[in-house]
């Protein structure tokens, strides 16, 4: 973490963030604010505001008597997340109207090529920055502006367990090449396609946590 003392609530967040996705922050881990004061050279209120956006991130959470700590998912919280995750992204998949923009999908291609950009670097922040414009991109083209929000945010909630899917080269690559065969789904009218790759695409990261925890089979 930075030692800087010019560190605001927004860097704050950010470099929160980072520690769990690097897993320097593990599960469960407590968030004391003297401790992040120390470590950051951050004032109590920006610390404090820090944490207060990671919980609307679902990155962290309160918990009685023992302060915040690193969002933690429990079996049955994952099953029912990622059962709500394919749900939302079939539906969103075979919203979307065909043939789609010429524009909207040459748009697509750009952040496609900046995500691939961020996999070549293997910098684990740019990936989750761009893969995440990437899938709002795509989602957005259902059209309806609620499903998309819901999308997100139930994106953002499972960040805590597909963020550890973002350290791992051999499958931030696969994930990269599933999103160009979206794009080719999508060039080629492939509705069934589509949501077949939508739905999958949430798998591995479920596989990882999963066997992190040690619920199931080894991880890909």
């Amino acid at each position: 973490m930075t030692t800087s003392k010019q560190t605001n609530e927004h860097t704050l967040t950010d470099l929160f963030e980072e520690d769990i996705i690097f897993g320097r922050l593990r599960p469960r881990e407590r968030l004391v604010e003297d401790d992040l004061m120390e470590r950051t050279g951050a004032t109590r209120h920006a610390v404090r505001s820090a944490l207060a956006d990671m919980e609307l991130r679902h990155l962290v959470i309160r918990v009685p008597n023992k302060g915040a700590q690193v969002r933690d998912f429990d079996r049955e919280d994952v099953k029912q997340i990622c059962d709500m995750r394919d749900w939302l992204h079939e539906r969103a998949a075979r919203a979307i109207r065909f043939p789609v923009d010429a524009d909207w999908l040459e748009g697509l291609e750009q952040l496609q090529r900046e995500h691939d950009a961020a996999v070549a670097s293997s910098q684990p922040m740019a990936v989750h920055r761009t893969n995440s414009a990437f899938h709002a991109a795509l989602f957005a083209g259902c059209e309806n502006h609620y499903l998309a929000k819901t999308i997100n945010e139930y994106a953002q909630l499972s960040l805590a367990y597909r963020c550890h899917l973002m350290t791992r080269s051999d499958l931030a690559h696969q994930a990269a090449a599933e999103h160009w065969q979206m794009i080719e789904a999508l060039r080629h009218g492939d509705a069934d396609k589509l949501a077949e790759i939508c739905v999958n695409h949430t798998k591995a990261a479920r596989a990882v946590y999963e066997s992190l925890q040690g619920w199931g089979a080894k991880a890909p």
